[in-house]
C-alpha cells in the first residue's frame, strides 16, 4: 500500500487545504494517509516550522505548501505501477533484507527512494539534509538552505556575499529599509528584510503582496 505522510500543524489553512485534496483523491486511489503535527515533537517543529505543509509519498518529498490534484494522481499512479511491478524502493529493500543485516536496510531504502538530498549551508559550509534544514531562503532566483538560525540571520544581512556575488553588486540588494533607495543608485531598489514568526505559507504570501 502506498504511504502518504503530511507534515503540518493546527490552525494552518494551507495544511487543511492539502489534507482535503488528499482525502478527495484517496476516495479513488487508495493509500495509507498519516497526518503528523510538527508541534508534537520539538525536533519536527525546528526542522519544518517554516516549510509546512509538506507531503511525502513512500518516504520521498512530493509536495511543499500546495498539492496539485492532477500531479498527485500522476504520482500515485506511478507509485502503484512500481508497486505492482515489484520495483518500488520498499520492495527492493525487503528483498535485500534477506542478504544483509537490517542495520543497512534503512540506508538502502532511503538511497533507492532518492531521499536524504544533501545541500550545503552557504554561510558555514556545513552539509545538511534538504528536508531537515533549519530554514531556507530565495535570493536572486536561487534557493539556499541553512543549518541554524545563526546562519540564516547572517545570510539575511548580506545575501550577496554568501551567494557569491561580486562586491560591486551587493549593494543593490541592501538598499535603505525606509526609502527603498540607496545613495548612489538611481531609482527604487529591491529591499530584503528578514521576517520571523510566520509559520503559515498563506500568511507569508499575504504579507509579501502587501509590501
Amino acid at each position: 500500500m502506498i504511504r502518504v505522510e503530511v507534515y503540518g500543524r493546527c490552525d494552518c489553512c494551507l495544511c487543511e487545504e492539502v489534507t482535503a485534496t488528499l482525502l478527495k483523491v484517496r476516495r479513488e486511489i487508495p493509500f495509507d494517509l498519516r497526518e503528523i503535527d510538527i508541534e508534537s515533537r520539538a525536533e519536527l517543529y525546528e526542522a519544518y516550522k517554516k516549510r509546512i505543509p509538506l507531503v511525502f509519498i513512500n518516504g520521498r518529498l512530493a509536495f511543499k505548501f500546495r498539492v496539485d490534484e492532477a500531479a498527485l494522481r500522476r504520482r500515485l499512479a506511478r507509485e502503484k505501477e512500481m508497486e505492482l511491478a515489484g520495483t518500488g524502493p520498499e520492495t527492493i529493500a525487503l528483498r535485500a533484507e534477506k542478504s544483509m543485516g537490517t542495520g543497512r536496510l534503512k540506508f538502502m531504502t532511503v538511497a533507492l527512494s532518492g531521499g536524504w538530498k544533501m545541500v550545503r549551508d552557504p554561510v558555514c559550509g556545513m552539509e545538511v539534509e534538504e528536508e531537515k534544514a533549519h530554514a531556507w531562503r530565495e535570493h536572486a532566483g536561487r534557493t539556499f538552505f541553512f543549518c541554524s538560525a545563526k546562519c540564516e540571520a547572517a545570510f539575511a544581512v548580506d545575501p550577496g556575499r554568501y551567494a557569491g556575488e561580486p562586491a560591486a553588486q551587493r549593494g543593490r540588494h541592501v538598499p535603505s529599509a525606509t526609502t527603498g533607495v540607496r545613495e548612489g543608485l538611481a531609482g527604487p531598489q529591491r529591499v530584503e528584510l528578514p521576517v520571523f514568526g510566520l509559520t503559515c505559507a498563506r500568511c507569508v504570501q499575504a504579507v509579501e503582496k502587501a509590501l
